[in-house]
């Protein structure tokens, strides 16, 4: 057996034993009706993920473990680039859409994943950089994964990741320089435009401020961070929601109406 060269996802929920604090009542009884809701989000990440496992044509693999998800799929499949972009990010945009944020990257490298089995240098790497480098509720993208396929003897992916309009539709650079999926103004591009305006953002900006409410500091810092990228798409929203999608009267009048937080 040797390992194959794979693109490899490491995903996980933030706060999930506090989610799971809140399956039980005071009495440490079952809360049926929040069990019943983690399950059909837990079950919602793998479908979102892996609708494509039957197709005899994707090299794609899933495997899920409580809140913890990892997707890999061979360097050369040329039909899995996109639409894992754009999986992702509809992974992203739905567990946001149910007041959940997760953490997690994109890593490259040597593994064997199988439906049983999953191990190898990538998933180290994937697993390392999502706990010492994501930090906030972000999911980056190793740079190494874009410099490898930049420079594949194959022309498709090359000229993918050369086109700024790829980077602009999924991802955005941080201060540190690290690219993460943006699922804040590119969440627009999986949602119609009611849904992204009166819901969404709606969402959105009510878990930020839920989440300043605690008091630990470490998740004082993922929410702080996750504040600034809000109110900076809001401004953007605001300045010109024609480029942004948002074009019905109603929906930019609506926009308006969504503050930045405080």
């Amino acid at each position: 057996m040797n390992y194959q060269n794979r693109v490899v996802l490491f995903l996980d929920i933030l706060g999930f034993k506090n989610i799971l604090d809140k399956t039980l009542d005071k009495e440490e009884q079952d809360d049926t009706k929040r069990i019943n809701q983690l399950h059909e989000t837990l079950s919602l990440m793998y479908n979102e993920v892996s609708w494509k496992k039957s197709s005899k044509e994707t090299s794609r693999v899933v495997t899920q473990f409580s809140d913890t998800i990892v997707v890999s799929f061979l360097e050369n499949d040329k039909a899995e680039v996109v639409t894992f972009f754009d999986d992702v990010l509809s992974l992203l945009t739905q567990l946001v859409s149910r007041g959940i944020l997760c953490r997690g990257a994109v890593s490259y490298g040597k593994l064997v994943h199988s439906d049983r089995i999953i191990f190898g240098p990538a998933l180290v790497d994937a697993y390392l950089t999502e706990s010492k480098a994501a930090m906030y509720p972000r999911v980056i993208l190793d740079r190494t994964l874009v410099e490898t396929i930049r420079e594949a003897k194959e022309p498709y992916f090359r000229k993918l990741f050369e086109q700024d309009e790829f980077y602009d539709a999924y991802l955005k650079k941080d201060l540190d320089e690290k690219l993460y999926f943006d699922y804040i103004l590119s969440s627009r591009i999986m949602l119609d435009q009611n849904d992204y305006v009166f819901g969404y953002l709606q969402t959105l900006r009510k878990m930020i401020i839920d989440g300043q409410k605690f008091k630990s500091p470490d998740i004082k810092v993922k929410y702080g961070w996750l504040k600034n990228k809000f109110n900076s798409a809001i401004e953007k929203l605001h300045k010109n929601p024609s480029a942004y999608g948002v074009t019905e009267r109603i929906n930019i009048t609506q926009l308006h109406k969504t503050k930045t937080i405080g």
